[in-house]
């Protein structure tokens, strides 16, 4: 039974790559979107996990000459090189972003010929975050034009990944806590399990789990990406500048690991970062979770993915949401973020009580 994954970042790799090899999956190809830095992993960790890897680069072709790897590059048009890549022979489709015209694509082409299986696996943290409705905002024009230029088949479903109707089964990290239209329809949900990511972290990224600073004390700050003040009406980009700083001040005796988010390439908080020399930038397709197979670290961030995958991945740690701290609102997603063991400070005087803690 052939499968094929479809992946766009380090975490939907690290995904993969633990599903793989936790399921003994044999016979898998991978399509890598390139929309991260690949030059960041080491493609020949992971040609044992799947038969084949096809780069999709919208710009550059690339030939890999690895063993096993095949490069699938974009030569005449999307879809008929998303076509010549499929052929009718996987049988099993993992997706984590289904609102690309090419994976809607494989969707269509699959499921017409009723041969695959479809299966969402979380892109991160908007299965469980409500986000503003993008097709709410269209012109009745730009829907027109888009079903014209992209097809009838074509289903828009904005931010809101996971809802296709191909689909039939969902993966997620934290099921109890998924938002409320993905457990009210018929569709599967089953749970990644904690091995399921220490295995991806482990075959991804095995050269570069960090060991050098193992026993050093750090914070690891996760930026939101500069596109979520725009979505969130509560979330204050001036604020989150300003408790940012404060963090970094009132730590300066740790190192502040700062990583922005990795479809992010604004570096809006360039000006404050480049003031303080306790502070190291973890580049955007550096996944966090290479750091959390670690002692002596505190992740703090505010609707992040990475504190869904941290408290999976390392319970223990000191795992804090800032959304308090910057008097936002969202009060559904706060009793979750408790649910699943993420502390929650009322303002900064209790971040810093917490953070000093034992």
């Amino acid at each position: 039974m052939k499968s094929l994954f479809i992946v766009h970042t380090p975490y939907h790799l690290i995904l993969a790559a633990g599903i793989c090899k936790e399921q003994n999956m044999k016979d898998t190809d991978i399509l890598i979107y390139k929309d991260f830095d690949i030059n960041s992993i080491d493609l020949d960790n992971i040609k044992d996990l799947f038969e084949n890897v096809y780069l999709y680069d919208k710009n550059i072709f690339t030939v890999l000459n690895i063993p096993k790897l095949k490069t699938f590059s974009m030569i005449k048009s999307k879809l008929k090189n998303i076509n010549s890549l499929v052929k009718n022979k996987y049988h099993k489709i993992f997706i984590f972003n289904e609102s690309l015209l090419e994976t809607q694509c494989i969707l269509n082409k699959k499921v017409i010929n009723k041969k695959a299986e479809i299966i969402y696996v979380e892109d991160g943290s908007n299965v469980y975050i409500k986000t503003e409705d993008r097709k709410k905002n269209q012109s009745l024009t730009s829907k027109i034009s888009k079903y014209l230029l992209y097809g009838f088949n074509y289903e828009d479903v904005g931010h809101t990944f996971g809802v296709h109707t191909k689909i039939q089964k969902r993966l997620v990290v934290w099921p109890k806590i998924v938002r409320e239209e993905f457990k009210n329809d018929s569709k599967i949900l089953e749970e990644i399990n904690k091995e399921v990511l220490i295995s991806g972290i482990n075959s991804c990224y095995k050269d570069k789990i960090e060991e050098t600073y193992k026993h050093e004390e750090r914070v690891f700050l996760l930026l939101e990406h500069l596109e979520f003040f725009t979505l969130h009406e509560d979330a204050d980009l001036e604020v989150y500048k300003e408790t940012v700083e404060k963090i970094i001040t009132n730590f300066r005796h740790k190192t502040i690991y700062i990583k922005y988010h990795p479809r992010d390439n604004s570096e809006y908080l360039k000006d404050i970062l480049d003031k303080y020399v306790n502070v190291k930038i973890v580049g955007n397709s550096e996944p966090a979770e290479i750091y959390y197979i670690s002692d002596n670290i505190s992740v703090i961030s505010t609707f992040s993915t990475t504190l869904f995958t941290a408290t999976k991945i390392a319970p223990k740690m000191k795992i804090i949401s800032l959304a308090k701290v910057m008097n936002m609102k969202n009060e559904d997603l706060i009793k979750k973020f408790i649910t699943i063991g993420v502390k929650i400070p009322n303002n900064f005087k209790e971040l810093m009580k917490l953070m000093d803690e034992g």
